[in-house]
Parts: C-alpha cells; structure tokens; sequence
C-alpha cells in the first residue's frame, strides 16, 4: 500500500508540473500492467478533473484503456510474429500466425511476455494533449499496420457505424479473429453515446515516423473544431482543392497543429516491473 502511495504521489507531482505549465503528458511502456493501469486510469481522472469535465472520466478511461491494450497485444504480435518469420504479407501465413497469437494471448498472461518484448524495444507512447476546449489521447506503436490489420480496421470502423451498442454489433459482426473487433467499435460507440461524433476516433499508419496512431480527440467547447473541419474550412477559404493543400501541410508549408508537442516522460516499464 506505502509502494503504490508513493507512485501515485509521484505521479501527482508531475502532472501537477504539467498543469502549471501547461504541457502535455506522456508515459511509455511495454504492456499495461496493474501499476500502468492504476497509473493510466489516475491521469485521465486528474486531468478530466483539472479539465472541469469530470463527467467524461468513465468513457475516456475505457477508451484510452481499451487503445493501450491494443497496444500491448500490437507489440506482442510483433515479437510472435518475428520469431515465426512470419511475412505478414502472405494471407495463408498471416493467419495461420494469428491462430498462434490468439493461443498465446489466452494460454499465459500478457506480463508473461514483458521481457521479449522491452528486448526488442517495443515501447508503445501514450500521450495527453489538452486545454480548456480540447483534450487529445494518443497511442502510438513504433510500426506500422500489417496490410491485414489495416484491412480488419476499416472494415470495423464501417461496420460500426449506425451501431447503436456493443450488444448488436457483436451479434452482427462478431468472428473469432483477434477480440471480434469488439475493442474498435467499443471505442466508437462509446464516444457516440458520450456525444461525440464518430470522426473524433481514428487509427492509421504513419509512414513517414513509422508509427501506428490510435486517437482520440474530444472537443470540450463548442467552439472547438476537429482538424478535419479546420482543414475543409481552410481549403474553402484559400478556394483550393483538399489535395492541394494537404500537399502544402504535407511539404510543410503549413501546419495544422492540434496543441504544443512539448511532453513530460516517464518510464511505465521499470514503474511495473
């Protein structure tokens, strides 16, 4: 009880540092333990309450929850994948790797594999962009999807709209293959219920970083809009087609910025071992 006193009083000082200053919040790990998620669940509380919205603790705990074991199961796949000189490329291989996956992920704890996959360095980033009219959640792995994940992610963002609860959808799409997408559409409709619109969660690759990114974007006041909005309003305004001025913010020529990219860090791998 004194350890975990100690952590979250630590923890306490830094994100009081943050709020004084006004900076983002970013932690890393390998996997979500009971610490990280005791940690994870601390920050969305303090911060939402710091926010004056503390009525959206509950949904953007699950959510952010559900996106960093996302995560952890990302890295391991990674690490199962490797070993099996898998190429993900190859559907008949893929799959079969994936039946390998699933027996692992549910024969041992996800703990079990920490140390294979911290030896790879496979640390996932969760960070926390925020002010009064925005808070931003960001979950990032150090690659890219596989062409099937990307696949399997847009075919569970479809087939989750119009989706009213999690009951439905996994009586409609539910299959046997990594979670039923329940974790995706969960995250959707979630945010849906809270009020938020469905384009306030996205997951893509980054291939210029070689990341993949999983975010949420909550608008705390109305008037606060999403980067898409700001985008088409601003390709309206300059009387220019979307493709060319997503080149110009591609060649940096301009920026969209949603907040300061200035973090404090903290290592969540050596905090759960």
């Amino acid at each position: 009880m004194a350890d975990v006193s100690q952590m979250l009083a630590d923890l306490d000082a830094t994100l009081n540092r943050a709020f004084q200053n006004k900076r983002p919040i970013e932690f890393r790990s390998t996997i979500l333990r009971e610490g990280g998620e005791e940690k994870l669940e601390h920050i969305v509380d303090r911060l939402l309450t710091h926010l004056q919205q503390s009525e959206l603790i509950g949904p953007a705990y699950a959510a952010i929850r559900e996106l960093v074991q996302n995560a952890s199961k990302a890295n391991l796949k990674r690490v199962l994948f490797d070993e099996l000189g898998v190429d993900p490329n190859d559907r008949r291989d893929y799959h079969q790797a994936m039946d390998v996956f699933r027996e692992r992920l549910t024969g041992s704890r996800m703990a079990d594999h920490a140390r294979r996959i911290h030896d790879r360095g496979l640390y996932f980033t969760i960070s926390f962009h925020y002010n009064a009219d925005v808070l931003c959640m960001v979950v990032r792995n150090p690659f890219v999807l596989f062409p099937a994940e990307e696949k399997r992610v847009r075919e569970k963002f479809v087939q989750s709209e119009g989706v009213d609860n999690l009951y439905d959808y996994y009586q409609r799409f539910s299959d046997s293959a990594e979670g039923a997408g329940m974790g995706i559409a969960m995250v959707r409709i979630l945010l849906v219920q809270a009020g938020f619109s469905h384009r306030c969660f996205s997951i893509f690759s980054d291939f210029q970083k070689n990341q993949t990114v999983a975010r949420i974007v909550l608008p705390l006041s109305p008037q606060y809009r999403l980067s898409r909005e700001r985008f088409a309003a601003e390709a309206e305004r300059r009387g220019v087609l979307p493709e060319q001025l997503r080149e110009e913010a591609r060649q940096g020529l301009i920026e969209f910025p949603v907040l300061s990219s200035e973090t404090i860090t903290s290592d969540w791998y050596d905090a759960d071992s």
